[in-house]
């Protein structure tokens, strides 16, 4: 995912003032030519799906709320260069629209997002990533744009926290799931797979002039 493609007018001020110049530098120079190459992968939901136990307590899965959004915004200069860019990318994916985001509060402060997107946002995915995600089928969903912070890193989050969100699914009467991971995420792609996902296929990615496009 990248939500710094087609920036719109009232993000480019939020970008620059939380990108040190050294990582805006990068960015740009990453969307101006740029190849990867993700893993396609899928799962139905009519399988057995097993919470794996984490270790900490006090904790709540709940869906983030703008205002809760703005406090994130609040962290960004804290963090190091790469953390803040990921942590951004996903507040801007909000802004898009993408408004079904799960945030793991552990005594009441947010560990990890995660987010479900539905078929009913097929509009978003066309508006904003039309030339990365295929559009959902009608009872298929996304996750996408795990992030934990830091502190919370090592303790199995992203798989708890995407299996809970396979369960949600499901109740909801869906029946299967994609999501997206870079080759280079080989722990994401293990722990995907461990829940139950199966590889599709691999998929390369193109950046050219900063516009994007995978080989489907």
């Amino acid at each position: 995912m990248n939500a710094f493609l087609a920036l719109r007018p009232q993000d480019l001020a939020l970008v620059s003032r939380n990108l040190r110049p050294r990582k805006l530098f990068q960015l740009v120079a990453r969307n101006l030519a740029d190849v990867n190459h993700y893993f396609a992968l899928e799962i139905k939901l009519n399988g057995q799906l097993v919470t794996p136990h984490i270790r900490l307590t006090n904790r709540e899965l709940v869906l983030l709320t703008e205002s809760e959004v703005e406090s994130l915004k609040q962290q960004l200069p804290s963090l190091n260069d790469e953390d803040s860019k990921e942590l951004l990318a996903r507040i801007l994916f909000f802004e898009r629209g993408f408004r079904n985001c799960y945030a793991l509060k552990v005594d009441g402060a947010i560990a990890c997002l995660q987010w479900l997107v539905y078929p009913q946002e097929n509009e978003l995915i066309r508006a904003w990533f039309k030339r990365r995600f295929t559009t959902l089928k009608p009872r298929q969903v996304m996750l996408e744009n795990s992030f934990t912070f830091p502190r919370y890193r090592g303790f199995g989050l992203m798989q708890f926290v995407s299996t809970e969100l396979l369960l949600v699914a499901r109740g909801q009467g869906y029946s299967g799931a994609v999501c997206y991971v870079i080759k280079e995420n080989l722990n994401a792609l293990n722990q995907l797979i461990q829940m139950g996902f199966k590889i599709r296929r691999i998929v390369r990615e193109y950046k050219v002039l900063g516009q994007v496009w995978r080989n489907w």
